[in-house]
């Protein structure tokens, strides 16, 4: 990839980490490029000529040595600056890289933390919709446990958003099409029944997620790689194959026995 492209994977990389909030990244401190002050040629034949003058070989002579090396460093600021600026985009996404298993790591904690934190709400609150804030009525006992919720419901919403963006740049995995099955573990009939629906936008403008999964019976569970979401829908994928081949069994005997 080209610098810019180096750049620009990085800045999207530390921003889903930020807007995650993940607490354990820790920045990339930039390597600073330091170029000497520029000598002209002007500079570099007073230099000599002070050295002949002094009755010195300028050739062997330190003073002319630094002078004439500090002027051709001059010539190549602009390839240095380059070289480095790439350099660098190659050891800022090396550094986000290093830092993936414990980044992946927090980030399966904060989500599951958060997501026992909704299990616990819904045994409360039951299949009210948490997201709406204007839901809750004056003098509500269930407030504390609300607020608490909504709070976890945020967490869990933005880490749901962004775990393709972070999968993809902490460890290069492909970001492919995950629908659900990257944050629940769900059967075919639920995956059947709210599989878009858990895509689509609630009336407020917010994308339905763990809280309506919840809702709806459907384990919630953050996966924290690739592998793992593609068991889950090859795993779906046989069931539905076997529950095509029960159907058509039944319906083949079905047939059977209505023609005795």
């Amino acid at each position: 990839m080209s610098t810019a492209n180096n750049a620009t994977f990085a800045k999207t990389a530390e921003h889903a980490i930020n807007a995650t909030g993940l607490e354990g990244y820790k920045p990339y401190e930039p390597r600073p490029l330091v170029i000497p002050e520029r000598i002209t040629s002007d500079d570099v034949a007073a230099v000599i000529l002070e050295s002949l003058e002094a009755g010195n070989d300028p050739a062997e002579d330190p003073d002319v040595q630094r002078a004439v090396t500090r002027h051709n460093i001059a010539n190549y600021t602009h390839y240095m600056q380059t070289k480095h600026a790439y350099s660098e985009s190659l050891r800022h996404i090396a550094h986000i890289k290093a830092q993936r298993e414990t980044l992946i790591a927090e980030m399966k904690e904060k989500f599951d933390a958060a997501a026992e934190v909704l299990r616990d709400a819904h045994k409360v609150l039951g299949d009210e919709p948490l997201w709406d804030r204007n839901f809750a009525s004056p003098g509500d006992k269930n407030a504390i446990v609300r607020i608490h919720a909504q709070a976890a419901l945020y967490t869990t919403d933005l880490i749901v958003q962004n775990w393709s963006t972070l999968m993809f740049h902490l460890a290069g995995q492909p970001g492919v099409r995950t629908g659900i099955l990257h944050y629940l573990r769900a059967t075919a009939e639920e995956a059947d029944r709210l599989g878009a629906d858990l895509g689509e936008l609630t009336t407020t403008g917010r994308k339905k997620g763990v809280w309506d999964a919840l809702c709806n019976g459907i384990t919630v569970d953050l996966a924290t790689d690739y592998d793992d979401v593609r068991a889950r829908a090859v795993a779906l994928s046989q069931t539905r194959e076997q529950q095509r081949q029960a159907e058509a069994r039944a319906q083949q005997q079905a047939a059977e026995n209505a023609g005795q």
